[in-house]
C-alpha cells in the first residue's frame, strides 16, 4: 500500500491504523475517489491529486469506524445465536444432526419447542405482503392472470424512480412500497446486515441468466450500453470510461448474470463462505438512465412480470432476514458450524459414515430450500426448461382438481379438533370468504389467504424454471376451474379461526405458564416467550365480522414496547398461525422438497434431492407431479400423530382423517362421475372404496397406483406411478407404434379419435370440470366419430361392460337423455 494512503487515512482518523485495517485501504481509497468522482464530477475534476486524495481519505477512514462498528455489532450477534442454538440443542433429546432440521423447518410432531428458520420466512413474508396487497389485487396480473399488466405497473416504476407520472393510484403504490423496502432494510441490518442506502436506488431490477446467456456476450453488451447512465461509469481521474472501458466491464456483469459468478470463481475454492449480511451490499452495477431504460431492458432480458419482480425481491429479503435473526450474520458459517460439530458427535458415537453423510445433507438442503438457492443443474440447461415447461403445461390437467380438493375439508376437521376448535365456526369464516369480497380483502390484510393473489400454485407444481406462456396457461386453468379460489377461501377460514383461539386463550390466562400442558400443548410446543405472551396479551384485539383476534398488526401497534420485540411477537403469532394453516389446507414445504421418503426406505421422493437436467432427475420430477399433496399429509398429519398431541387421542385423530378423506374422496367421484356425462357409480363395493381413498389423498403416495386398477381412462399403474410426463410419452407410443401394430394384425385402431382424444389433452382449459362434458358433446365427439366410425358405440358399451356405468347424457348427444340417477349411488336405482 502506497505510504501517502496509509499517511492520509491516518490523518483523518487522529491515529495510526493497525495491521489489519491497512490491508486493501488502497483499494478503499480508489473505491471513494470514483464515489466523489460521480457524485459531483464538476467540482472533482477542479480537485487536485492531492484534495482528492485527501476527500477520498476522510471518506475511507468513515467509512473504517462504520465498518468497525458494524463488525463488533456482528460478533455480537453472532456470539448470542450460538449460544442460542447451543442451548437449544443441549436441551433436546437426539444428536445435533437430529435436531438441526427442526431449526430449519416445522416438524408438526409437539416436539422441539422452537420456531423454525421456514416458519419465520413466512411470517415475515406474509406480514409484508399483506401490507401491500390491496394495491398487488389493483396492479397485479388480470384475466386469470394470462395478463401480466405490465403496462399499469410501468408509472408505479416511473414514481420509484423519482418521476413525476401524476398518477394518483401509483404515486401511492410506489410510496408503500418505499416504505416496505426500507422498513426491510433496517430490519435486515438491525440483524447484522450492511445494505447502505444508495441515493439512486430505485426499484429491483430482474434478469433472466437464460435469456442473457441466449443473447451471446456481445448481444447483451450491445444492447444495454445506450440503455445505461454513462455518468456513473467514471474512473479515478474524475473522466468517465470510455466504449471500450464500459465495455470491458459489461463483459464481466456478462458473465456474473449468464453463469451465476461462475467465471470468476477460483477452481477449488470453497464458495458461499460470504456472510449472508452482507448480500446487497455491494454497489449496484447496472445504472440506467431512467425507469424507461430499465423497462425496455426487462422486456427483453426479464422473464419475470414487473410484478413478480417487486413480490420476489421482497420474498427473498424475507428469506433472508429469517436467516440472519436465526442464526445470525453469517447463517452459512453457523449452519455448518454445527453441522461439523453434529457430524463429530455421530462419529464419536459410532454411528455408520453414510447415515452420517444422509443426516448432513439432508439439513444443507432444508438450508438451501429455505435460503432460496435453486436446485443444482446436474445436466443440460436447454433439458431442464423443456422438462419444466412440459410439466407446467400438463398441469392444465387439473381442471377438475378442485373437485378432489373437497379433501381439504377433512384435513381442517382434523386440525380444528386437535386444537379444540369449532368446527361450526369454521364453516361459517369459510362462506364468509366464499361470498364476500371484502371478507377476502379483509383476511388478505391480516396476512391470510395471500398465496392466490402472489401467483403461487405451487400445490401442484413447485420448484419450476420458467414462467412463460405454459405457467400462464395452466395457472389460468387452476384459477379458472375455482381451486384458488376455494384453496383461498379455506386458508382464510382456518387462519381467522386460530388468531382467534389463541386470543381466547391470551385473554383468559395472565401468564404463559398458566395454560394446561396437556389442554394447550400444541401451542406450547412453537417456542414462545414469556415476553412474547406478555405483548400478546398488550395487544388490543381485532373484532373481526364478530369474532376477537389477535393480530400481527394489533402487536405491531403496541405502544411503549420495543420493535425489535414487537417484531418477534407479531412473527410468532403469524408463524403459528401459517404452519398450522399448512397442515389443516396442505401446502407443501421445505421437508416435502427435501426429506420426504417412501417409509421404510432410502427412496428419495423430495424433488429437492434430484438433479436438473438429467435423465433421472427429471424423471423423477415427473413422477412427482401432482403427488405433493398425498405426500405432505403423510409427512404432517402423521407426523403429528407419532408425536405428542396433548389430549387428542391418536386413534380417533388417524381414524376421523382417514374416514373424512375417503368420504370427501367419494364426494368428489362421483361429482366427477357427473360432471363427465354419467351416472354416479355404485357405492357398496371395493373397488369404490379404493378409488373414493385414492381421490381423497387417504392412500397417500400409493393412491396412484391402486387408482390405475380402478378407474375407466385405460391409464395403466406404471404410467399413474411415472407421473403425467411419462404417461403422455406412453399416450404417444400408443398413437404410434401401439395403432401400427393393431393394423398389422388386421384389428381396429381408432386412431382418429384416440388422436382428437389426445389433442383435447394437451389442449387448454378442456379439462375444467364444468366445461369439459359440453367440449365433448358440442364438437369433440361428433368428431371422434367421423374418424372413427362407432368408436362412441364401443366406449359406451366398454363402461357398460367393464364398469357398470351409464350414460345419463350418451356420448355424441348434443344434450341430455335425462336427468343424472342419483339413487344409483345409493344402490336404489340400478
Amino acid at each position: 500500500m502506497r505510504q501517502d494512503c496509509i499517511n492520509a487515512v491516518e490523518q483523518a482518523l487522529g491515529r495510526a491504523l493497525k495491521s489489519g485495517e491497512a490491508q486493501r485501504i488502497e483499494q478503499r481509497i480508489r473505491e471513494q475517489k470514483i464515489q466523489l468522482a460521480t457524485k459531483d464530477r464538476a467540482k472533482y475534476l477542479q480537485m487536485t491529486e492531492a484534495q482528492r486524495l485527501h476527500e477520498a481519505a476522510k471518506a475511507a477512514a468513515e467509512q473504517l469506524k462504520a465498518d468497525a462498528a458494524v463488525k463488533q455489532k456482528r460478533i455480537a450477534l453472532t456470539v448470542l445465536a450460538n449460544q442460542h442454538l447451543a442451548d437449544y440443542f443441549d436441551s433436546q433429546p437426539g444428536s445435533i444432526l437430529d435436531n438441526a432440521p427442526r431449526v430449519m423447518a416445522e416438524q408438526y410432531d409437539g416436539y422441539g419447542n422452537n420456531r423454525s428458520a421456514e416458519s419465520s420466512f413466512h411470517a415475515i413474508y406474509k406480514q409484508y405482503t399483506a401490507e401491500l396487497s390491496g394495491e398487488i389485487e389493483k396492479f397485479g396480473p388480470k384475466l386469470l392472470g394470462l395478463l401480466q399488466n405490465d403496462k399499469a405497473l410501468e408509472p408505479v416504476f416511473r414514481e420509484l424512480r423519482g418521476e413525476d407520472t401524476g398518477i394518483t393510484l401509483a404515486k401511492a403504490f410506489a410510496a408503500k412500497l418505499n416504505a416496505t423496502f426500507e422498513s426491510m432494510r433496517i430490519r435486515f441490518n438491525n440483524g447484522g446486515g450492511m445494505i447502505g442506502k444508495l441515493e439512486d436506488w430505485g426499484h429491483p431490477q430482474a434478469h433472466s441468466d437464460y435469456l442473457v446467456w441466449k443473447a451471446g456476450r456481445d448481444g447483451w453488451v450491445g444492447e444495454i450500453m445506450p440503455l445505461l447512465d454513462r455518468a456513473r461509469y467514471v474512473k479515478e481521474d474524475g473522466m468517465r470510461m470510455n466504449d471500450a472501458e464500459l465495455k470491458d466491464f459489461l463483459n464481466h456483469a456478462w458473465e456474473s448474470i449468464a453463469y451465476d459468478g461462475g467465471m470468476g470463481k477460483t477452481p477449488g475454492q470453497a464458495q458461499g463462505s460470504g456472510m449472508r449480511a452482507n448480500r446487497g451490499s455491494a454497489h449496484r452495477q447496472l445504472h440506467f438512465k431512467n425507469a424507461g431504460t430499465y423497462l425496455q431492458y426487462h422486456k427483453k432480458f426479464a422473464e419475470k412480470s414487473l410484478m413478480a419482480t417487486l413480490v420476489e425481491h421482497i420474498q427473498q429479503m424475507s428469506r433472508d432476514i429469517a436467516l440472519v435473526e436465526t442464526l445470525g450474520p453469517n447463517p452459512d458459517l453457523m449452519m455448518r458450524t454445527f453441522l461439523d460439530k453434529g457430524r463429530q458427535e455421530a462419529m464419536e458415537s459410532g454411528l455408520a459414515k453414510d447415515y452420517i453423510d444422509e443426516k448432513t445433507a439432508e439439513a444443507q438442503r432444508l438450508y438451501d430450500d429455505i435460503a432460496g438457492k435453486p436446485a443444482p443443474l446436474a445436466g443440460s440447461l436447454r433439458f431442464a426448461r423443456g422438462a419444466s415447461f412440459l410439466r407446467q403445461w400438463l398441469n392444465m390437467r387439473l381442471g377438475s382438481a378442485v373437485l378432489s380438493s373437497l379433501a381439504d375439508e377433512s384435513t381442517v376437521f382434523a386440525t380444528v379438533k386437535a386444537w379444540d376448535m369449532s368446527m361450526s365456526q369454521y364453516l361459517v369464516n369459510e362462506l364468509a370468504a366464499l361470498g364476500s369480497a371484502q371478507a377476502r380483502r379483509e383476511a388478505r390484510e391480516l396476512g391470510l389467504g395471500l398465496d392466490t393473489l402472489l401467483f403461487s400454485i405451487n400445490r401442484f407444481a413447485s420448484d419450476e424454471m420458467a414462467s412463460g406462456l405454459a405457467h400462464k396457461l395452466s395457472g389460468a386453468v387452476i384459477r379458472a376451474s375455482g381451486l384458488s379460489f376455494m384453496t383461498e377461501a379455506r386458508r382464510q377460514a382456518f387462519g381467522a379461526l386460530m388468531m382467534s383461539k389463541i386470543g381466547g386463550l391470551v385473554s383468559a390466562h395472565d401468564r404463559l405458564q398458566d395454560l394446561h400442558p396437556g389442554d394447550n400443548s400444541l401451542l406450547l410446543s412453537k417456542g414462545i416467550t414469556d415476553a412474547e405472551w406478555a405483548v400478546w396479551r398488550m395487544a388490543a384485539q381485532e373484532s373481526v365480522r364478530g369474532n376477537k383476534l389477535l393480530t400481527a398488526r394489533a402487536i405491531m401497534a403496541v405502544p411503549g414496547v420495543e420493535l425489535s420485540l414487537r417484531q418477534k411477537a407479531a412473527d410468532r403469532l403469524m408463524g403459528i398461525v401459517l404452519d398450522e394453516t399448512g397442515i389443516a389446507v396442505i401446502e407443501p414445504g421445505a421437508r416435502e422438497r427435501q426429506q420426504a421418503k417412501i417409509p421404510y426406505t432410502h427412496i428419495a421422493l423430495g424433488t429437492g434431492q434430484m438433479g436438473r437436467g438429467s435423465a433421472i432427475g427429471e424423471l423423477g420430477r415427473s413422477m412427482l407431479q401432482f403427488k405433493s399433496f398425498p405426500i405432505a399429509m403423510i409427512m404432517r398429519h402423521y407426523s403429528r400423530v407419532l408425536g405428542k398431541t396433548g389430549n387428542v387421542n391418536k386413534v380417533q385423530y388417524v381414524t376421523a382423517l382417514m374416514a373424512g378423506m375417503t368420504i370427501m374422496g367419494a364426494l368428489a367421484v362421483q361429482l366427477n362421475e357427473i360432471a363427465s356425462g354419467r351416472d354416479p357409480l355404485e357405492m357398496d363395493n371395493g373397488r369404490f372404496v379404493l378409488r373414493a381413498m385414492a381421490k381423497g389423498g387417504a392412500l397417500g403416495f400409493y393412491a396412484d397406483y391402486l387408482y390405475s386398477q380402478t378407474n375407466m381412462q385405460g391409464t395403466d399403474s406404471a404410467a399413474a406411478i411415472a407421473g403425467p410426463t411419462f404417461g403422455l410419452a406412453k399416450q404417444v407410443l400408443d398413437l404410434t407404434q401401439g395403432n401400427a401394430v393393431q393394423a398389422a394384425l388386421g384389428e381396429d385402431t381408432d386412431f382418429g379419435a384416440e388422436l382428437l382424444r389426445f389433442m383435447k389433452g394437451v389442449t387448454p382449459g378442456t379439462s375444467i370440470w364444468y366445461t369439459k362434458s359440453a367440449i365433448d358433446h358440442l364438437f369433440v365427439q361428433d368428431l371422434q366419430e367421423m374418424a372413427s366410425p362407432g368408436y362412441l358405440r364401443r366406449i359406451e358399451q366398454r363402461a357398460n361392460r367393464e364398469f357398470k356405468q351409464r350414460y345419463y347424457w350418451r356420448p355424441g348427444k348434443a344434450l341430455p337423455d335425462r336427468a343424472p340417477n342419483i339413487d344409483r349411488a345409493l344402490g336404489s336405482g340400478r
